[in-house]
């Protein structure tokens, strides 16, 4: 009977509980969605670093000799260490596409997650290996030729294998605004095989360690060098790795950010709903509970309304969310290089799916409990009307002057409380994400404009080569009325003899103020360097 009555009340207010059923769909969908891409993605990148052996800190020197490599591998904190060269350099063909070369002579840390073709081999003076993105948009089969170009000399190799990095996991070329791998390739190829570096020392060790802070380390490695070396990083300095956890880091926030919102809302409507409802039956709980039926089975009666919707609306996100990302992540593999990164289920969902469905039924709960405090006798006859009392807004200077309508609804106002707050965070919400949806729209249009309008004022670059002279540079800027740019990377400090944490490495543009290499201020608006001058970006 009871169960008849649940129903049939439910199909008299349909609009709402299918609101709740619907936000209650969102709320986990949304959660599932986001937490387990994020997640899948975390875990498949510890995967992925393991399999590649990835390095967990980067040295840098002017060359490291035999002696200081052994002394670094002496640590007892360091796992590996592997010294590597790595060039940049661009290709002779295919638009000049910048490329970021390594050459070794092993292949312990950071090694080449082969796609397809030969294993990367060290010894090999005869192929190269290169990423399998510049590969796919240059229709480049595996046993091509491929020319570069290093330090103004010409160097062929063949493709001997595609490969992904555990480095670049995001890349982009310098003169990209985002990715497009027309224009970047990253490449290994046997040290040997590179005949201007037999005889130049080692400028970069990879090390791995099991230390989870792997910048604690610096203090040994610096005595064991004797001070004897330029930087030591880790992975936050590489954009490649950085920029990866920082999407994974803001997906998992909006899960609990959109979740939350909707399950609010979800609640209010529940609470609005059930207490009209209970209101509307006082009579009839009366009689139940005059006919001695017990108040727990009343209850539960009236905690099913809220029950049925959103369990159906929980299942409904649980089973979408995870299968609405596994559609969507096609976009991200647009940016980012992880090789099977899948979604992943969490035992949390289900945790958290009984968290909605329980903050639910308890609004329901507290909604009907009120009334069964009232004894069955004054239950049988109808609610009483609430003693009036003077509102806040009966103290406005201007109430007398208000009509009849805009002093009844600020009194309505005043007195249905949290129907009120329901609305009001209703249309907050509802406005914060239109405006947000729209302020995007715009975003992109400023971007673009402050990008490629005001920062890069030109149509072309030309890159000249090492070695070009200062006297051809200018005929070539006077030719074409361009502007002489020098492009370098530096690093600066906040005090004399720093470590790492006191320091960042960063690029140095140096300009010849015609503003075709813009600069712009806090409102991007264009501003002129004035001589004896430098200018750091606001992240910096």
């Amino acid at each position: 009977m009871l169960a008849k009555k649940m129903f049939r009340e439910i199909r008299g207010n349909v609009g709402q509980f299918l609101s709740v059923l619907l936000l209650s769909a969102l709320a986990l969908m949304l959660y599932t969605a986001f937490k387990s891409e994020a997640v899948g993605g975390l875990l498949r990148l510890q995967e992925y670093n393991e399999e590649t052996n990835r390095a967990a800190g980067w040295l840098y020197s002017e060359g490291f000799t035999d002696e200081q490599i052994e002394r670094v591998r002496g640590i007892k904190e360091i796992n590996d260490a592997m010294p590597r060269f790595t060039i940049n350099c661009e290709t002779a063909d295919y638009n000049q596409a910048q490329v970021i070369l390594y050459a070794q002579d092993e292949n312990i840390v950071s090694k080449p997650y082969v796609v397809e073709g030969a294993d990367f081999d060290p010894e090999d003076k005869e192929h190269i290996w290169i990423n399998k993105q510049f590969a796919s948009e240059w229709n480049i089969d595996i046993g091509d030729e491929l020319e570069l170009v290093i330090y103004g000399k010409s160097v062929s190799k063949k493709v001997a294998g595609f490969i992904y990095s555990a480095e670049h996991i995001y890349l982009k070329a310098d003169k990209d605004a985002d990715t497009n791998y027309k224009n970047i390739l990253y490449a290994y190829v046997s040290r040997a095989g590179i005949d201007m570096l037999s005889d130049v020392l080692y400028s970069e060790l990879l090390i791995t360690s099991d230390v989870k802070d792997v910048m604690s380390l610096e203090a040994k490695i610096s005595k064991a060098l004797e001070g004897n070396y330029s930087v030591f990083v880790g992975e936050e300095a590489f954009m490649g790795i950085r920029s990866y956890m920082d999407e994974m880091k803001q997906h998992n926030g909006m899960s609990y950010v959109f979740s939350g919102i909707f399950v609010l809302v979800s609640i209010f409507i529940i609470m609005t709903t059930m207490r009209r409802i209970v209101d509307s039956q006082r009579t009839q709980i009366g009689t139940l509970s005059a006919l001695g039926m017990k108040d727990v089975k009343v209850v539960l009666h009236y905690m099913g309304y809220s029950a049925i919707p959103s369990v159906i609306g929980a299942v409904a996100g649980l089973l979408i969310g995870p299968q609405l990302m596994k559609n969507l992540m096609f976009l991200l593999t647009k940016f980012y290089t992880l090789p099977d990164w899948k979604p992943t289920i969490l035992s949390e969902f289900y945790v958290v799916a009984l968290v909605v469905v329980l903050a639910c039924v308890l609004s329901s709960f507290f909604s009907c409990k009120r009334l069964l405090k009232v004894e069955p006798a004054k239950a049988l006859r109808p609610a009483p009307p609430k003693e009036g009392k003077n509102t806040i807004f009966e103290k406005l200077p201007f109430w007398n002057k208000l009509g009849f309508t805009s002093q009844y609804d600020l009194r309505d106002i005043s007195r249905s409380k949290m129907r009120t707050t329901m609305c009001l965070i209703g249309i907050i919400f509802g406005t914060a994400f239109a405006l947000a949806a729209f302020f995007s729209l715009t975003t992109l249009d400023k971007t673009k404009e402050w990008s490629f309008d005001r920062l890069s004022n030109y149509d072309y670059q030309i890159s000249l080569q090492k070695g070009t002279s200062m006297e051809d540079a200018e005929k070539i800027a006077l030719k074409y009325d361009g502007e002489m740019v020098a492009v370098n990377k530096i690093e600066i400090a906040t005090k004399e003899k720093p470590v790492s944490k006191d320091r960042d490495a960063c690029t140095l543009v140096v300009c010849e103020g015609k503003n075709l290499y813009g600069i712009t201020g806090k409102d991007t608006q264009n501003v002129s360097l004035k001589p004896g001058y430098v200018a750091l970006t606001k992240k910096l």
